[in-house]
């Protein structure tokens, strides 16, 4: 968890730093904008991505204290390790 803590954090600071960078660039009008909507759908992404990881690691949480979920633990441990897999495919854009 700590790692993946740490992904977030660094990715969305590099993410906030390629917005940041692109609007100071000296380029065309028109293909900043364009560059600037497909960063703003990248973030937008790894934001929900980040929330449905934070969401399936608080559901793994309550399951482990004993509470009732509505599906099995084995779904929310899958649904981890898929989150976690987005999650590094979006990092890796950001090398």
């Amino acid at each position: 968890m700590d790692e993946m803590q740490s992904l977030i954090q660094e990715i969305s600071a590099k993410i906030e730093a390629a917005r940041r960078q692109l609007l100071e660039a000296s380029i065309d009008a028109a293909q900043k904008k364009k560059q600037l909507q497909m960063l703003r759908a990248v973030q937008q992404e790894w934001q929900w991505r980040i929330e449905c990881y934070r969401r399936t690691c608080n559901d793994l949480r309550s399951a482990e204290e004993g509470k009732q979920l509505p599906f099995p633990l084995e779904h929310y441990e899958r649904q981890k390790e898929k989150e976690e897999r987005i999650l590094r495919r979006i990092a890796n854009l950001f090398p």
